[in-house]
């Protein structure tokens, strides 16, 4: 009679521990880069915040995915990074806008604690980059070796465009009659550099 009560006690204790277990709650934060140019390095094009459970959690690996039109061959580097600096990056991001492409990390979200992961872009020179493109980033996190059931989407796509202004807006002035020596403005052009780099 002793050991079935030590069986059934040893089976509830399982339960609740099953019960107790819950994901990181991940949101994204809507960040927009502007328009990317080729050669840029190091863009910040998505932020996610993760809320942490009752205990740490380990994210051993972030799958990222394209869903725009850029691929491997105009991103050439990814990184993830938080507030203290890089936690995982490739250099080689094959399968970007396929099935997507993994970065191993070695991060452990606290419990109870609230942190953001930042995923940052280098884009490839202009001679590989043939036309615009676009990106649309998703991630999806490994905890402890085991996906999110779900992926967290850019809600703010980029793209990469081959511009030095990426707007050029010529005003319509009202027509009007100049007399000799008269001066006035006869057109108005206003060149916008919307883009995700500081030059």
């Amino acid at each position: 009679m002793v050991s079935r009560w030590g069986v059934l006690v040893l089976l509830a204790v399982g339960s609740l521990c099953i019960q107790g277990f819950a994901l990181p709650t991940t949101t994204d934060q809507n960040v927009y880069a502007g328009y990317l140019n080729p050669g840029d390095q190091r863009i910040l094009v998505q932020t996610i915040e993760i809320e942490g459970d009752g205990r740490p959690t380990l994210i051993n690996a972030v799958t990222v995915q394209n869903l725009g039109t850029a691929s491997s061959s105009d991103i050439t580097r990814i990184e993830l990074a938080n507030s203290d600096g890089m936690i995982g990056y490739t250099s080689n991001p094959l399968g970007l806008s396929s099935s997507g492409t993994t970065v191993l990390t070695d991060y452990t979200v606290p419990a109870e604690g609230t942190v953001k992961i930042n995923i940052y872009v280098d884009v490839a020179l202009g001679t590989s980059v043939s036309k615009a493109k676009t990106l649309q980033l998703q991630a999806r996190f490994y905890y402890a070796g085991a996906p999110a059931p779900s992926w967290v989407m850019d809600g703010t796509g980029e793209e990469i465009c081959k511009a030095g202004f990426e707007t050029v807006d010529d005003s319509h002035l009202e027509e009007q009659y100049f007399n000799p020596n008269d001066e006035g403005v006869i057109q108005r052009v206003t060149f916008t550099d919307t883009d995700a780099n500081a030059s």
